[in-house]
């Protein structure tokens, strides 16, 4: 510094000259640098209003069938005006009023756009450069574009915690889905939600009307809203077993039951026939979108139990007693392979010289048993919203990850437990609906167990199919059902975003079931239990379980989803780093041209591209 200033009150010719001629370019490149990113973000936003603005011109040329064709066209600019200088004022396109024109081709189906308008460069005197002109230029059909039925396949496992990418992949999904209600409207656009991890949500809620209305609010932190879901119209429980007897239910009150102390909270595993994998990892039959024809297994991670044992009192011989009619947790097993939650209150199974209290006080922690002896029920899982906002009762022996029992907030992968631990946010069918798709995508949190793309794509297809099996399930209201699979005016889209590769669940059944094939340690403690001494249960109809074999059905998904089906298939890839997932999501989609290898930053400009192309490919 003491040199700098000693340079700057030097006073020789010289000195000052070369200081001027330094100062003169430097200044210029500064200059330049800010000018352009002014220029480059004015004219990024003067293309996507114009975008808007033809959009909705070729939409309203044909909206009255009974004016002339110069009227036609008189309202097609009034209607697209609007939207741009709406935009102008609530954006800024320049620091000048900026100019739209439309040209409209009745022959060629077209309507074309262009705009100009005109920024002050801030550093204008230095580059003798005053102002920066800048242009965009925009094409639509008229008479409208083609509909839109878009499933949203997303990762919900609990990876998605890292680098901030559940917080980032739903506010670009939000603001994918507001702009495309902007564009399109509720009559050109349905929007189903599938979030997936090991397992799906087959508790949809009722179809609302079409809306474009915003939904408002701020968007929840990443474990979500914590809203309790709506009932579906019909539940789904005539669809569904006992997974230990393979028992058709017969009423809701049987999986609820199965659940205690919370109940079913709609995750399913994978019925009989429903996919095929062999020994090799290959997949057997191709995906379809025909309904199962057997009924779905609840999907329960039952509980880790222990008989109490304890001995006799004033015994000499086979003294120890072993209890298994009141099975209850054990609060020493913890960390991430536990699921020690209490599904019934059972008697404490006292010793006669030993009280209850005091007892379940040293087993259990202090009050763990409630004044009669009993020890109550309890889990610990963050997403049983309804159970929680009930007053039920969290276990206080948490299971525990790195030192930490706390399972509040759900904001972290932790150690949780409970019958649904694994069960990920309920789907969403097609809606064009704008806020609650919204609100459907403020719902999701993550969940853990494992990842299986295939999942979300199978569950993915079902939500466009237009067969009668699956819109009744899903209730569509009159007139509202997806399109047919070969409607020419509809395009059917389904965009999935994982951040990981396929891993199957070691120890809490997915699915298809899990890994851990070695004996359990637990007993669910019920008479249909099944049989421990086989480990977890896995799908008889999957012969292979594993990274080749989750690969092998995603692969095969997208590939009659795109050859059977025609649906136009986009894949994101955030922050992976395996080059064969890599490899494998770009083959899902439709070209390499629709595959986006991102990290968990650039979510936003992959669903703003993605937005470009739809627009185009719509026309």
């Amino acid at each position: 510094m003491r040199a700098l200033n000693s340079f700057l009150r030097h006073t020789g010719g010289n000195t000052l000259m070369m200081f001027g001629l330094f100062l003169v370019p430097v200044t210029a490149v500064i200059g330049f640098s800010i000018d352009g990113q002014r220029a480059f973000n004015n004219k990024a936003q003067l293309q996507n209003s114009l975008d808007a603005a033809v959009l909705m011109a070729a939409k309203e040329y044909y909206a009255d069938p009974s004016l002339t064709q110069a009227e036609r066209e008189v309202a097609a600019r009034q209607a697209g005006n609007r939207i741009f200088q709406r935009n102008h004022l609530e954006f800024g396109l320049g620091d000048t009023q900026p100019s739209i024109a439309f040209e409209f081709d009745e022959v060629g189906g077209t309507v074309d756009a262009t705009a100009r308008s005109v920024i002050k460069n801030f550093f204008g005197g230095v580059l003798n450069r005053n102002t920066t002109t800048i242009g965009a230029n925009a094409q639509a059909a008229i008479g409208g574009n083609k509909r839109l039925e878009i499933a949203l396949i997303l990762d919900n496992s609990t990876s998605m915690f890292r680098s901030n990418r559940m917080n980032l992949m739903r506010e670009a999904a939000v603001n994918f889905t507001d702009t495309l209600f902007e564009r399109y409207g509720h009559e050109g656009i349905k929007v189903s939600v599938v979030p997936w991890a090991t397992t799906v949500n087959i508790m949809s809620e009722p179809i609302a009307a079409p809306s474009s209305m915003p939904a408002g609010g701020t968007l929840p932190p990443a474990y979500g809203s914590r809203t309790v879901p709506a009932a579906p119209a019909v539940h789904p429980w005539r669809h569904t077993q006992n997974p230990f007897t393979g028992q058709a239910l017969t009423r809701q009150s049987d999986a609820d039951n199965l659940f205690a102390p919370t109940t079913w909270r709609g995750c399913v595993r994978a019925a009989a026939g429903e996919r095929e994998v062999s020994l090799t990892g290959t997949v057997k039959t191709p995906l379809t979108d025909a309904f199962p024809g057997h009924k779905w297994p609840l999907a329960i991670v039952p509980p880790k139990l222990e008989p109490y044992r304890y001995n006799r009192s004033s015994c000499s011989y086979n003294c120890r007693v072993v209890d298994s009619t009141q099975l209850r947790a054990d609060p020493w097993w913890s960390g991430g392979a536990a699921n020690n939650y209490q599904p019934k209150a059972v008697r404490a199974g006292i010793r006669p010289d030993y009280p209850a209290q005091a007892q379940y006080d040293y087993y259990h922690s202090n009050g763990w048993t409630d004044p009669n002896g009993y020890i109550k029920t309890c889990l610990a899982d963050p997403n049983e919203f309804a159970y929680l906002n009930e007053g039920g009762r969290v276990c206080d022996y948490r299971p525990t990850d790195n030192g930490s029992s706390n399972i509040f907030p759900w904001d972290q992968q932790k150690a949780i437990n409970g019958p649904n631990m694994n069960c990920p946010s309920p789907m969403l069918a097609a809606s064009a609906n704008r806020a609650q798709v919204v609100n459907k995508l403020k719902q999701m949190y993550p969940a853990p167990g494992g990842t299986h793309a295939d999942i979300g794509l199978m569950w993915g297809l079902r939500t466009l199919s237009p067969r009668t099996d699956w819109t009744g399930f899903f209730s569509y209201p009159t007139d509202t059902e997806p399109a047919a699979w070969d409607d020419p005016e509809v395009i059917k889209i389904a965009v999935l975003l994982t951040d990981g590769i396929n891993v199957a669940p070691g120890n809490f059944e997915g699915y298809y079931g899990c890994t851990n094939r070695t004996e359990q340690t637990y007993d669910v403690g019920y008479p249909e239990d099944h049989d421990d001494s086989v480990g977890c249960w896995r799908h008889p109809d999957i012969q292979r379980l594993d990274k080749t074999a989750l690969d092998n059905l995603m692969l095969d998904s997208c590939e009659q989803m795109k050859s059977q089906y025609g649906v136009q298939l986009y894949t994101i890839s955030v922050d992976i780093n395996d080059s064969t997932a890599i490899s494998y999501l770009k083959q899902c989609a439709s070209s390499e041209a629709d595959f986006y290898n991102i990290s968990s930053g650039e979510i936003g400009i992959a669903f703003n591209s993605l937005l470009t192309t739809l627009v185009r490919i719509s026309k």
